[in-house]
């Protein structure tokens, strides 16, 4: 077994899965407030957020390069961002 060395290390070297920063939802931010309770559960945007959870962005994920067992600074979950697009 061949070790890579992370730094000439390519994508056909990637084995594990992409790393992201999911959204934590139940973070409480500086406003003292749940992510989760500042829409209504029957608002419309709770809706969407379903909805991209639903979805499969493996064709997104598949582009990530910081992957599990590599070095690399994890990119944003980009599901907020599609959540936000399509509610607007």
């Amino acid at each position: 077994m061949s070790q890579t060395d992370p730094a000439t290390a390519t994508d056909a070297d990637a084995v594990g899965r992409p790393r992201f920063k999911p959204p934590n939802r139940t973070q409480v931010e500086f406003r003292a407030c749940c992510w989760n309770d500042l829409l209504p559960d029957d608002h419309p945007a709770q809706i969407v957020w379903e909805h991209v959870q639903s979805l499969d962005l493996s064709p997104l994920y598949n582009r990530i390069k910081a992957i599990e067992g590599r070095p690399g600074q994890p990119p944003i979950d980009p599901r907020p961002g599609i959540s936000d697009g399509s509610y607007r």
